[in-house]
């Protein structure tokens, strides 16, 4: 998705789902892009107070320009 130059920016346990289990695998899959932006020169504007607070990464708290990184934070917040 960030290779296709979107951020999805809204990334919580509600929007992961499970859809392939066995013994030893488990595939989740990213849904709701509603809340994503494509990016411009690497770079993604919060133009509005949308997501799930808890889960944002500092920049995207500030309604600032975010990368990537935003995402990865929210899925780290998640593992954690």
């Amino acid at each position: 998705m960030h290779d296709s130059g979107f951020l999805h920016l809204d990334i919580k346990p509600a929007n992961l789902m499970i859809t392939y289990f066995t013994k030893t695998t488990i595939e989740l899959k990213l849904i709701d892009f509603g809340l994503s932006r494509k990016m411009v020169n690497g770079y993604a504007f919060m133009d509005l107070e949308c997501g799930t607070r808890p889960y944002k990464s500092p920049e995207a708290k500030d309604n600032s320009y975010v990368t990537p990184t935003a995402d990865m934070y929210s899925l780290g917040v998640f593992l954690y």
